[in-house]
């Protein structure tokens, strides 16, 4: 009992520090997160799966499933970490019981300018959306945002998979914050910002501009790392964002 209570005191330490961190997770990923069935994603999950880990607890098969958070194949104490980024870097999944009210990607669904023919990225124009947002953050005196080529790397990574799945959630239905972690991104805050449709770096830019989630993203002081991509598949334009406080 006295070990329990210790590790339950370590994880409620370590969320005084988690319930500080940005707001990114969707709700959708409730399912994929939720440990202890309570309809939540939080630090109770992070408890119950540490007590488990020591020994005090026995997880059913389908509690495995949820609880190996890395997707490495095993349970352990790299899995507790993982759920603390997740849990940090994100809103805490609840059960909805409506349709979710977090604010859509925005679309603009027919090109006005000649269209790419094959897929490819295009590395100007990413670079053109990173010089438009920091233009933007200079009109309210907030610091420039830095082009990071590992986070580039992810970002290239999510533009391509909204392709297949234009979401939050990736094509093999783990959060889009995994692109970061399985390119060995270090953040203790991160954002993400896509879209789908328009043709040019200004227009992407002022659709993000004009909705209120994605502005806030954009214009947040506490980001100075991003990652831009591009990406054009079958004459339709694809952009990604991800913000990174380091």
């Amino acid at each position: 009992m006295k070990k329990l209570k210790q590790i339950i005191a370590v994880i409620l330490s370590a969320a005084a520090v988690i319930s500080t961190a940005m707001v990114s997770v969707s709700a959708q990923d409730l399912q994929d997160y939720d440990l202890n069935g309570d309809g939540k994603f939080d630090v109770v999950d992070v408890t119950y799966l540490q007590i488990n880990i020591s020994g005090d607890g026995q997880l059913t098969d389908e509690q495995k499933k949820i609880a190996d958070y890395n997707n490495d194949g095993k349970i352990d104490v790299q899995d507790v970490t993982t759920a603390q980024i997740l849990i940090s870097s994100g809103d805490t999944p609840t059960a909805p019981t409506t349709q979710p009210t977090t604010a859509q990607p925005t679309t603009q669904p027919q090109p006005t300018t000649k269209p790419v023919s094959q897929a490819s990225y295009n590395r100007e124009f990413a670079d053109k959306v990173i010089e438009l947002i920091n233009a933007e953050r200079a009109k309210e005196g907030i610091p420039a945002l830095q082009k990071d080529t590992t986070i580039t790397n992810a970002a290239d990574t999510r533009a391509k998979e909204t392709v297949t799945l234009f979401s939050h959630q990736r094509p093999n239905e783990t959060s889009w914050i995994t692109a970061l972690i399985e390119n060995n991104v270090f953040f203790s805050a991160a954002a993400e910002n896509i879209a789908k449709g328009q043709t040019t770096p200004a227009q992407v830019v002022k659709a993000w501009m004009e909705s209120p989630s994605h502005r806030q993203n954009i214009m947040n002081s506490n980001y100075n790392k991003i990652g831009v991509s591009c990406y054009v598949d079958n004459n339709v334009y694809y952009w990604e964002q991800l913000f990174v406080k380091g």
